[in-house]
């Protein structure tokens, strides 16, 4: 959990990584019954033992199976590593303990750390509860539904196979982030931002963005120096312009959607 802790206080350049070491398959299938009330084999059609990708707080399965309407379609399914909210508790704890230290160092202080660690715990808990971030995705894809994007969604949740530990869903097929030459082959541009995202918020359509003041398209030869073995780094910055807007209705209003 030390790991998600620097991703999320980091304003410099991290490295994106699905690559950690997965859970063994039994303990993977003891997770998903104990969580569906059910076996693996009774759920779905079919279900890969080797995971798509594996990361800090879960690892990625592909499926058979049938959505909520009955449907039988290709599914992703999300299952969160075994102990892991006992883990984060504890994680958690040590974490407030050390704040508590730090924040009596005068320049130290500044920082912020107990409030770094009360972030990092409200943002923890709610990425390990899969059933939230089903509704965040059901939401999204109402708003875009209300504005007539047709060609923008999120995969589609199975509720009937999600719970708080495990999240099913439709599955998208596409390519990594950092597969430049799949991006090549689609003639996919990657715009890099030459002052980060976090004044964002001060263009409008009236001051747009200005190529090579603001960005520039990046060549190969940038995207290559972004890899390394663990996959490709990007920067980060704190700021969330889109932060007010909580429906389709609230971007007609001119105060939170300025």
């Amino acid at each position: 959990m030390i790991i998600r802790l620097g991703a999320k206080a980091a304003a410099r350049p991290i490295a994106i990584d699905c690559r950690c070491p997965p859970e063994s398959w039994p303990t993977v299938e003891a997770t998903l019954e104990r969580s569906l009330g059910h076996g693996a084999a009774q759920l779905f059609t079919a279900i890969e033992s080797r995971p798509l990708a594996s990361a800090s707080i879960a690892q990625v399965y592909g499926a058979l199976g049938r959505d909520d309407d009955g449907r039988d379609r290709e599914l992703v399914i999300k299952i969160q590593r075994s102990g892991l909210a006992e883990l984060v508790r504890a994680d958690v704890g040590m974490l407030g303990f050390g704040a508590e230290l730090l924040q009596q160092v005068p320049r130290v202080r500044n920082a912020n750390p107990r409030g770094v660690v009360q972030q990092f715990e409200r943002n923890i808990y709610e990425e390990l509860d899969f059933l939230g971030e089903a509704a965040r995705m059901d939401e999204f894809n109402r708003i875009m539904k209300e504005l007539g994007r047709s060609d923008v969604c999120a995969p589609r949740p199975v509720a009937a196979l999600t719970t708080r530990e495990v999240l099913t869903m439709e599955r998208f097929h596409g390519f990594r982030v950092d597969d430049i030459d799949e991006m090549k082959r689609r003639g996919i541009e990657v715009i890099g931002f030459l002052h980060g995202y976090s004044g964002f918020e001060q263009f409008t359509p009236s001051t747009p963005l200005i190529e090579r003041e603001h960005y520039r398209i990046l060549s190969d030869r940038d995207l290559q120096g972004l890899r390394n073995e663990r996959g490709i780094s990007i920067g980060t910055a704190r700021t969330n312009p889109g932060k007010k807007i909580k429906s389709s209705a609230d971007l007609a209003d001119p105060e939170k959607s300025k």
